[in-house]
Parts: structure tokens; sequence; C-alpha cells
């Protein structure tokens, strides 16, 4: 005799639900989805369930209970918004099911998402948790990589990418009263920027220049509604020159081969000056179109230009020195762009001198191929090289400028 089935529940039902239903948008917060399947009172064990949104969360992969029961677990993004949440499963292996959830990313009141540390990560108890969110600001865009960084005098810090100028406020927050909401879209990659003393900002663009006001917008005043063709603009520093401002850069040169690279991978240095409505400064170098290139053997790779206050151009990169070792570079020039003769006086044993200076970052070792990143002069002249290498991190300084020390030697 067959059993009578007809006061059965046989209906098949999914359902699905978030444990907690909010969680911070911290990237690490975590919640836990979980579908029953079941067909009347009785748990399905054993479907294909799988979980899915239609935001930034991560999803985890599914656990099987095998009573019925499947989770997953749900890690949050660092955007606060409503994630919908999709679960979906097979009856049998052909009848499908679906349900449907929403997850809350919350942020704090000032837009900043609570912290939330991952266990044993380490502690940044450094950072200013009254800048951006937990001492850090982050702005999305396409740049990939930043060109410069200067602080004004009212404490607001402008950067620039390679397609865009940014400002911030002393807070981190954007600064709406700068280009649209904080930000300005450059026509030509930031490589470098410098920062006048009047507020207004110099952009490189690789073979431009441009100069924006002190809220954003071109300078008319400058070149052609803002920009101006130029060279030797890789890096660029700001030289008061007699009174005025004028913008000097640097970059390597093409079409020369230094005897001391064969290779010509650094094959020489440029160095240019714009007066302050961008057209070259015909008072500088030898040429009288604002351009001095440093030929063989005396070329070197540029990562960095600084002015002293004397208003001599120093110039950091590497050399190749024979046999094939790289070393710290400087190069100084005076204000009309001769080499200075008396940075590093020649003699019969210098390889480099008559202007250039070059120091071993670590005689007798294996330091790595360098490069100097950044240079600074200090109040009393002297020079800082900071340096990354491949193989570890690297600071010099150099007695250039210093009375009786102005040989361009390192500091003992």
């Amino acid at each position: 005799m067959a059993k009578d089935t007809s006061g059965l529940d046989t209906r098949q039902r999914m359902t699905l639900t978030l444990a907690p239903q909010s969680i911070p948008a911290d990237g690490v917060s975590t919640s836990t989805a979980t579908v029953r399947m079941t067909v009347g009172s009785e748990g399905y064990p054993g479907s294909n369930v799988g979980f899915s949104s239609d935001g930034d969360v991560t999803i985890g992969p599914t656990t099987d209970h095998r009573n019925g029961t499947y989770t997953a677990t749900i890690t949050a993004s660092e955007t606060a918004d409503q994630e919908h949440i999709t679960a979906t499963g097979l009856f049998a292996g052909a009848v499908a099911a679906s349900a449907h959830a929403t997850l809350t990313e919350t942020a704090a009141a000032n837009g900043c998402p609570p912290q939330a540390p991952s266990p044993g990560a380490p502690k940044w108890t450094d950072l200013d948790e009254s800048f951006g969110c937990h001492g850090k600001v982050r702005t999305l865009g396409p740049d990939g990589r930043g060109g410069g960084m200067a602080l004004q005098s009212d404490g607001k810090i402008v950067m620039a990418g390679l397609s865009s100028l940014v400002r911030y406020r002393a807070d981190g927050s954007l600064d709406p009263s700068f280009g649209s909401g904080g930000i300005v879209r450059l026509t030509s990659p930031g490589y470098a920027m410098a920062l006048q003393p009047d507020g207004k900002i110099v952009v490189s663009g690789g073979d431009s220049l441009s100069r924006y006001n002190s809220d954003g917008s071109p300078d008319a005043a400058f070149g052609q509604n803002g920009s101006a063709p130029a060279k030797y603009v890789q890096r660029i520093a700001i030289e008061h020159v007699r009174g005025e401002e004028k913008i000097v850069g640097v970059d390597a040169s093409s079409g020369n081969v230094d005897v001391f690279d064969p290779f010509g991978a650094f094959p020489g240095t440029g160095v240019a000056r714009y007066n302050a409505d961008g057209s070259p400064d015909t008072g500088f170098g030898p040429n009288g179109d604002g351009t001095v290139v440093t030929r063989p053997p005396k070329s070197l790779g540029v990562e960095d230009v600084a002015i002293q206050h004397d208003g001599k151009i120093v110039v950091g990169g590497i050399i190749t020195v024979p046999p094939a070792r790289s070393e710290f570079a400087l190069a100084r020039y005076l204000i009309d762009g001769t080499l200075d003769a008396n940075f590093n006086p020649c003699s019969q044993s210098a390889p480099t001198c008559g202007g250039i200076a070059t120091i071993d970052p670590a005689p007798g070792s294996a330091m790595g191929s360098p490069f100097v990143a950044k240079l600074a002069i200090q109040p009393d002249g002297k020079i800082l090289l900071a340096d990354s290498t491949d193989r570890g991190f690297f600071l010099a300084r150099s007695n250039v400028g210093v009375p009786g020390q102005a040989d361009g030697t390192a500091d003992p």
C-alpha cells in the first residue's frame, strides 16, 4: 500500500541571512552569509550553492554543513555603501532557486571608516589621527604615481600626479577652493612640480611647463594660456636671480655618449632656465637659448635639482666610473650656467672634477646601484643626498658651500 503524502509539505525553500547585517567599511570586517535550503521542513544537503555581490566586497568559498545549511564569509570593502548579496542554488541538480539580502557598510560621521586592525598586523601608532582617515588620505584616480609634493605656508598640501593636480587642507580633506573640488585635471603628465613664494604652482609636463594660480586656474601671464614649451624639465626648482624668480629644470639630454658609460645609459645632463613668463632665459648658458648641456666626460644621470642660497644650481644623480661601478654624482653650476670650477677642483688623480663630484656609497662593498632620489640644502650650505638602492637606503652629506670646505667632498 502506497504512503499517503497528500498532506505533506513538499515545497522547496531557500532563505539567505547575514550576520551582522551592517559592518564597517574598513577592508577587514566580516559578515557571515547563511543559506538554508529545505524541502518542506527537511534540510537539503549537497546542493551547489554560490554567493555573489554587486559591489566591492570579497566573498570567500562556500561551506556545505551537510544539513541543508551553507555559509560563506564576506569581507568589507573600504567604501561606505549598501551591497546586494545574492545566493543561488540547485534542488536535485535541476531546479534553480535564489535569495537576496542587503549588507550595509558604514562610515564614521566624517566619512572615515572605523579602524579595525587585522590580528597580528603592525600598529601605526605614530600616524596623526586628525589627518584624513587614521592618518592617511587616498584620492582615487588614474594617476598611478605622484610627481611631486609641496607644503604651502598656510599648511595646505599640493600634489602633482600624471594627470591631476590636487590640493588638500591641513586636515587631509580636499580643498574645495582649488580647481573642481580640490582637483585640477592636467593637459600633460605632471612629472614634477614646484611652488612659488606667491602661491602659484609650476608643473612640468616633460616637454612643457604649466603654471597655475593659487585657485587652480591656468595663469594667463605664463606662456600661452598658462603653458609654455620647454625641455630639460624632468625635475624643476625655483631660483631667485637679481630679484627675479626663475624656473630651473634638469633632465637627461640625448645624443651624447659618456666615456664612463659606453652603453649610453646616461647620455648627458641638460639644465635649462626659464623666466617668470615661461620664456627661455637667454642669459643662461652659452648659446643664448637658456640651456646648458654637460657633455662627456662630465655627463650624469639626473634625479633632482636644488638651489643654494647664493643662487648656484646643484644637480644630483649617478655616474658610472670604471670599470662598471655606479656612484653618487653632484654637479654645481654658476648663475650663468657654467660649471663651477671651484666645486671639486681638478687634480691629476680626479676622474671627474671641475664642477662634478662623486661619492662612493659604500667603498669596497656591494651596495647596489644607487641614484639620488632627493637633494636638500641645509642652512649651513651642506648638501643632503637621499638615496634608495636595490639593496637598501642611504643618506650622504656633502661639504659643498661650507666656508673652508667648498670642495664637494663627503662630510666625515
